[in-house]
């Protein structure tokens, strides 16, 4: 499995109306083949990081790509481009 994760920087009163609206990103991960689950991290400080899980790194791959699309299309007043974006095996889980 393989598991795309990003990190964003939201202003801090910016989180509640961008997390609001962008649940409905998990819908299109979900559609994607290969998937088996996607994540919404809510930290301290304005950060915001999804873990996307995919059964091979192609899926975890193109998920970059819809990601950038449904943002574009759906939050990009509220959320920029990720500040660090990584795609790796999943090597343990439990």
């Amino acid at each position: 499995m393989f598991a795309p994760i990003r990190r964003y920087s939201i202003a801090p009163e910016k989180m509640d109306e961008l997390i609001a609206r962008i649940s409905g990103v998990a819908d299109i991960f979900e559609a994607m083949p290969g998937h088996v689950a996607y994540y919404l991290v809510r930290s301290d400080g304005g950060v915001l990081t999804t873990v996307g899980v995919f059964t091979d790194r192609e899926s975890a791959v193109a998920s970059r790509q819809v990601a950038a699309r449904w943002i574009t299309e759906n939050v990009a007043d509220l959320l920029g481009a990720p500040s660090d974006v990584t795609v790796g095996e999943i090597v343990v889980h439990g």
